[in-house]
């Protein structure tokens, strides 16, 4: 009894870290998109910086 309980709880823990693992994935693909989408909708943004002294 107490092995199948381990199993059980082994296995709901390996689902569990596949699907944040995939969740991590997901967020780290729409973080790389949202920091070059200024940069392509802005061309020449940061080229020049105007300093008064």
């Amino acid at each position: 009894m107490a092995m199948a309980s381990s199993r059980l709880h082994n296995s709901v823990s390996l689902a569990l870290m596949s699907k944040v693992m995939d969740q991590m994935e997901e967020t780290g693909e729409a973080l790389t998109e949202m920091m070059e989408a200024p940069m392509a909708s802005t061309p020449g943004l940061g080229e020049f910086v105007d300093i008064v002294v």
